[in-house]
């Protein structure tokens, strides 16, 4: 059964801080039902070329809407949210086993997504 532990989403945080700091990007990171870890990007100096919206993150290299820079960050973005992950998943048996699921989102519905004029990985 997929369950988020506090644990994970402590040493979620903390690795997406480094990440964020790098790309000078702000997330929220937020667990649904303890079963879900949803990540959504609020601001940064990254232009996703939209302002809401659901990344596939088994599809981030492929997805056409993003620029190179873009797809840099939601890779690693990517690695932090599934390093404490497995799946054991058999999808041709119709069964789905995994340590919980993983959301990235650009923005929310209500608020998008804010880019700023600073460029990415530049220092203070």
């Amino acid at each position: 059964m997929a369950y988020v532990s506090k644990e994970v989403v402590k040493n979620a945080r903390e690795a997406l801080k480094v990440v964020n700091k790098k790309y000078n990007m702000k997330t929220s990171l937020r667990v649904d039902n303890h079963t879900a870890l949803h990540c959504t990007i609020i601001s940064g100096s990254i232009d996703f070329g939209f302002t809401s919206g659901d990344i596939n993150h088994y599809w981030i290299d492929t997805d056409t809407r993003l620029s190179p820079i873009a797809k840099e960050y939601l890779e690693e973005v990517n690695k932090v949210l599934h390093a404490e992950h497995w799946d054991k998943s058999d999808i041709q048996s119709d069964y789905f086993h995994c340590a919980f699921y993983v959301y990235i989102r650009v923005g929310r519905w209500d608020k998008h997504y804010i880019l700023s004029s600073k460029d990415a990985g530049q220092e203070e």
